[in-house]
Order: C-alpha cells, then sequence, then structure tokens
C-alpha cells in the first residue's frame, strides 16, 4: 500500500507544481515517506516529525473524518496556506497514512487584492489613475519576485540559459509582460539584454 501512496503522492506534486508541498506521513512510525515542494512551508528535504506535527495531524484527524479541505494556515515562513488532509485508516479504522496538500496562496491573495481593487466603487476621480498604476507595477514586481524565489529554493542555477526561459515562459504564461516596463525589470533581474529577453519570448511563442 506505502508504494501505491507514495506513486499517487508523486503524481499529486507533478499536477499542483512548484507551488505546493505535498507530504506522506506514516503516523503509526512517524516517518515522512514522500515530500515534495517542502520550501512552500519551510520544510527542508531532510526534514523529520516530531511529537508537536503528529499531535497535530491526529487533532485534525478526529471525528473520524476521511479529510479536510481548504483551511487557512500561516507555514513557518510566513507564506499564506491552503491546506487540506486526507486521513487514511487501516482495516479497523486506525489511522495509519496522513496525505498533507499544502497551497501557497500569496501569489492568488494579491490576485484576488489586484482585482477587489478594480471592483471597489466611490474611489476619488483625480487618484485613481495613479493608485491602479501602483497597484499593477506592485502586483508585477511580487510575480516576478516570488517566481526568482521559487528557482532559488529549488537549487537550480538562475544563471543558466534553460532556467532563465523557464522564468520567462512562466511569466510570460500569467500576463507580466502584457503590462508596460515589465520587460525592463525582468532583463535587470536576469542580467539580460532586452534583445535576448525577445528572443525567448519569439522562441516560446513560435511553440
Amino acid at each position: 500500500m506505502e508504494k501505491l501512496l507514495i506513486q499517487f503522492a508523486n503524481f499529486m506534486s507533478r499536477v499542483q507544481g512548484p507551488s505546493t508541498e505535498i507530504t506522506l506521513h506514516n503516523f503509526r512510525t512517524g516517518e515522512i515517506l514522500f515530500l515534495k515542494h517542502g520550501y512552500v512551508t519551510g520544510r527542508q528535504p531532510d526534514y523529520k516529525n516530531n511529537s508537536e506535527t503528529l499531535e497535530r495531524i491526529k487533532e485534525l484527524a478526529e471525528n473520524n473524518q476521511d479529510y479536510l479541505v481548504g483551511y487557512r494556515r500561516i507555514s513557518s515562513n510566513d507564506q499564506p496556506l491552503r491546506s487540506s488532509n486526507m486521513f487514511i485508516r487501516d482495516e479497523n479504522g486506525e489511522l495509519a497514512y496522513v496525505l498533507c496538500v499544502n497551497q501557497n496562496i500569496k501569489e492568488l491573495e494579491q490576485f484576488q487584492n489586484f482585482l477587489s481593487y478594480f471592483t471597489t466603487s466611490c474611489i476619488p476621480l483625480e487618484s485613481t489613475a495613479t493608485n491602479k498604476e501602483e497597484t499593477i507595477e506592485s502586483l508585477i514586481d511580487n510575480i516576478i519576485s516570488d517566481e526568482i524565489e521559487k528557482i532559488k529554493h529549488s537549487g537550480l542555477d538562475i544563471m543558466t540559459k534553460e532556467v532563465r526561459f523557464d522564468i520567462i515562459n512562466r511569466l510570460d504564461k500569467k500576463g507580466v509582460f502584457d503590462v508596460k516596463g515589465s520587460v525592463q525589470k525582468v532583463c535587470e533581474v536576469l542580467n539580460i539584454s532586452q534583445a535576448t529577453m525577445y528572443n525567448y519570448l519569439k522562441e516560446i511563442h513560435r511553440d
């Protein structure tokens, strides 16, 4: 059964992507059987469960629930998370394994605030244009910073062509380059020329 659960946890990590930590716990032994994208919550690859963690899992699994979905919490590295847990029991109904899914929702909350700003009424006319520009610029800066941080946490070399291409591809999919001035910002962060940037974008759009 463990092999199948680990396979499923690995599948979930591929589906959810780098903004989501997937952890599979053996509740009986306290062992972590699978951990992917631990940087989301601040867990290192060699992280070990402690009694406090296991006690918290036990509390979450009370009332014989099969799962908890979508509760909000803050990680040890101060990131907002949307957390879900699947409680897997043996034939006697005893808790045996726990699959934990922790999604970093920082970008989603930023985008929610961004949308909220544009749907809020009664904004003074004279301040609207300036505030919108500041909000968009702040959002773009945060998205760029978050993508760079993900790469740094993954241990990849940001100076390689492949990693730069991947970052630019991610930012392009998020619509970052539709905003005026964003190309120059990303070029400065990645230490590349605008000509190189446009070559990357041309290659991305060709695919």
